[in-house]
């Protein structure tokens, strides 16, 4: 038996203990008989930037074709017709901070993840296109069989392998909460780190060299306090060189000041809001300046605690298995949070920062800092597509007007990801990723749950729930 075939056994070996290799229950398939033409007729319409009213949409060959006063468009043979009363179309729902290697277990129940299946989760909950923060080769081939439409997935965007310093967050929490060797095989896949601007441009060289993704993420974060850090040069030259490679660059950044210095480097989007401070308006009035969007991920520090409340969401109970999420209310005997000290109040440090990463979105938004909605599912509680609702939710209720919201989380990413602009609306033109709901989201933004039907390129989605089988 060689090497890597003993490893792969011990890791699935590992897995299965840790926890069910099978959590989430949600599946996607094609419809059988998918038209090639539909028109909904008299259906409300979000379209990306207002709500319209009552509406006429003609789809045909995967784009919007037209859309009218409700009751003046005729079907045509072969059109199948979609009656919209009570209902609300809208694009497809955008999650810019997403993962696919993790079901969102709960720390203590780490299983063995399958990315097709949980990709497909995200099609079931509306999130047609999902901006991906890591990424390997399964995850390149993923992006290819998507844009293809060999594979029934979201549209996919990539990040490649994380820049850190090493043993910076999250190689810090890799190595406390999986054994090796899988400690390390996770690290290698998914990090690298760097101390010099030397190590980072060969990082950046690497990626781009190996797997060509479309963005590039950096991660400087001292978390938990004291943990080691990607030095403001490393960050820097990262940021630049990955523009030369023809990347986008993107950051976890913890801290306010990092944050400067990332934004007037030329960062392009930041994957959270800083959690260890809040802004000072002569920060924020900078930032409002340079304009680069951050994801909002509201949830994605304290997830666990919220899921051991409530049991989740209404959408998060219907996808995920339940005693996946029973096991949120019962961690471990003397159970404490992987990377700190024995003594040190993990829970009240997590919530202090999330505190402050809720009251920087709001203040970046009322600043006039782009915000677009993400959730980073995967992490603890964040569960893959049913998560990006209960952000939506969180956001209305944070302040920010309903339409707004709407638009972070469809046609504001979809312009900022796809320099084409070809989706993220209901126009004429527009690829027809689309979104069927009970209800009214702009008046009830928790209406965006109420999922009737999802289309992914003009093609109607059969979702069905039942056991994730092999």
């Amino acid at each position: 038996m060689t090497l890597k075939r003993a490893l792969i056994l011990l890791v699935a070996t590992v897995l299965s203990a840790c926890g069910s290799s099978h959590k989430l229950l949600g599946r996607v398939t094609v419809t059988p008989t998918v038209s090639s033409a539909y028109l909904f007729s008299n259906v409300n319409v979000f379209d990306g930037d207002a709500a319209l009213g009552s509406r006429d949409v003609l789809v045909r060959d995967g784009k919007v074709v037209a859309v009218a006063e409700g009751g003046t468009l005729k079907a045509e043979a072969g059109d199948e017709q979609i009656a919209g009363n009570g209902l609300t179309l809208m694009p497809g729902l955008i999650d810019s901070h997403a993962h696919l290697e993790s079901h969102g277990e709960a720390i203590w129940d780490i299983g063995f993840p399958k990315l097709d299946d949980i990709a497909q989760t995200y099609l079931y909950a509306g999130v047609t296109t999902t901006l991906v923060m890591t990424g390997n080769e399964e995850h390149r081939k993923m992006e290819q069989q998507a844009a293809a439409g060999k594979q029934m997935l979201p549209r996919l965007y990539r990040t490649g392998k994380r820049l850190t310093a090493p043993d910076g967050f999250p190689m810090n929490l890799m190595r406390a909460i999986l054994i090796w060797p899988l400690s390390s095989m996770v690290i290698n896949g998914a990090m690298v780190g760097a101390t010099t601007r030397e190590e980072a441009w060969a990082a950046v060289d690497e990626a781009a060299d190996k797997l060509a993704p479309p963005f590039f993420k950096i991660t400087s974060d001292a978390f938990p306090p004291g943990t080691p850090k990607l030095s403001s040069e490393a960050m820097v030259a990262a940021i630049q060189h990955s523009k030369q490679r023809g990347m986008r660059p993107t950051a976890h950044v913890g801290a306010p000041e990092d944050v400067m210095i990332a934004a007037e480097a030329g960062l392009e989007l930041f994957a959270h809001p800083p959690s260890s401070a809040t802004f000072t308006p002569e920060q924020l009035t900078r930032l409002a300046e340079l304009k680069i969007p951050f994801v909002s991920t509201q949830r994605f520090l304290t997830a666990t605690n919220h899921m051991a409340a409530d049991q989740g969401s209404a959408l998060d109970r219907e996808v995920v298995a339940p005693e996946m999420l029973a096991k949120f209310s019962h961690p471990p005997k003397d159970f404490k949070y992987p990377t700190v000290p024995a003594d040190f109040d993990a829970d009240a440090l997590l919530k202090k920062y999330e505190g402050n990463l809720r009251a920087n979105v709001l203040a970046l938004w009322t600043a006039g800092v782009p915000i677009f909605v993400g959730t980073d599912a995967g992490s603890p509680g964040v569960i893959p597509g049913a998560s990006i609702h209960r952000e939506l939710v969180m956001l209305v209720a944070a302040g920010i007007p309903v339409i707004d919201v709407l638009k972070a989380a469809t046609s504001a990413p979809a312009d900022f990801l796809d320099k084409e602009k070809s989706y993220g609306r209901v126009a004429p033109g527009q690829r027809a990723d689309l979104v069927l709901v009970k209800g009214d989201p702009t008046v009830e933004i928790s209406a965006t749950a109420s999922i009737v039907e999802v289309f992914q390129a003009g093609r109607k989605l059969t979702r069905t729930i039942g056991a994730v089988k092999d």
